[in-house]
């Protein structure tokens, strides 16, 4: 298996588990806010007790799930960005060294009559 092949084998891996964070950062977040939001869970939040301790478990529960997905999609972005770059490097480098040709002789110029 050549250079290009396992680099475009690598490169193809990596996006796609980066694809499959982001969907899991996306579908986190869409979790959270339904329920948060949801009419099951708002009933809680809005019991009529004194001091309600649901409703700050509630809040917090919903802060660090919208904060772990957003790191979660900010990790896969950044690093399907660094991916992508990359590759283009790793290309030129593969190319470069496979493709290196040895220059042909330059054509000699200006003999004197009677040399050979």
């Amino acid at each position: 298996m050549g250079h290009w092949n396992r680099i475009k084998i690598a490169k193809c891996q990596i996006l796609i588990t980066n694809f499959l964070v982001l969907l899991l950062g996306l579908s986190m977040a869409t979790m959270v806010v339904v329920i948060h939001f949801g009419d099951h869970f708002t009933v809680i939040g809005h019991a009529s007790l004194e001091r309600n301790p649901y409703e700050t478990l509630r809040y917090w529960a919903f802060y660090v799930g919208i904060s772990l997905a957003g790191l979660l999609s900010l990790g896969a972005a950044l690093s399907t960005i660094a991916t992508v770059r990359e590759a283009h490097g790793l290309m030129a480098a593969v190319s470069s060294m496979c493709c290196q040709t040895t220059p042909a002789p330059r054509p000699q110029t200006g003999t004197r009559a009677g040399e050979e």
